[in-house]
């Protein structure tokens, strides 16, 4: 099995949402109220 490690930059929004971006990835992006929910 690979494995590999990537880089998230993670910032809130002005409605107050977790945005996260790898950038890395194109176009890999996700959002959540708490940063858990971000994650899963």
């Amino acid at each position: 099995m690979l494995k590999r490690e990537f880089y998230m930059i993670v910032e809130r929004d002005e409605d107050g949402f977790f945005v996260g971006e790898v950038p890395q990835l194109k176009a890999c992006y996700s959002q959540g109220r708490t940063l858990d929910e971000l994650k899963s």
